[in-house]
């Protein structure tokens, strides 16, 4: 059992790296995390577009819980490049304590001109 999730989990991240090298995304990306639900760390993997200006947009990748308290902000990155992504959420808040089990949101946010905001909504189990 622990052989075949290892293998889903390398094929999955190996899948989203395989975007860095292609190309970038033509529009901003927010894939599922993986593992979901988790019980320790989890992966995110986020794309963003080029743009037209010489700049890259101002982007946020914030963890939320069920109330719309900010658990997390994990990229907080002005001028950001165009870029397929992934970072890790060790399932600990801003305090650095372990958030508890329940339901959370990740919430990729752009803040420019054309402001977008994708959202996905994960699951963490803890023991």
């Amino acid at each position: 059992m622990r052989y075949v999730f290892f293998l889903l989990l390398a094929c999955t991240f190996l899948s989203c790296k395989q975007d860095i090298t292609d190309s970038h995304p033509e529009w901003y990306e927010l894939k599922q995390n993986w593992p979901n639900p988790f019980k320790d760390t989890t992966y995110i993997c986020y794309g963003i577009p080029s743009v037209n200006n010489y700049s890259g947009p101002h982007v946020r990748l914030i963890i939320y819980d069920r109330f719309k308290n900010i658990e997390a902000k994990l990229v907080d990155r002005f001028n950001h490049p165009a870029s397929t992504d992934t970072v890790m959420w060790n399932g600990r808040n801003s305090n650095y304590e372990k958030s508890p089990a329940g339901i959370y949101y990740i919430e990729l946010q752009t803040i420019d001109d054309n402001s977008t905001t994708v959202c996905v909504r994960i699951a963490a189990l803890k023991q």
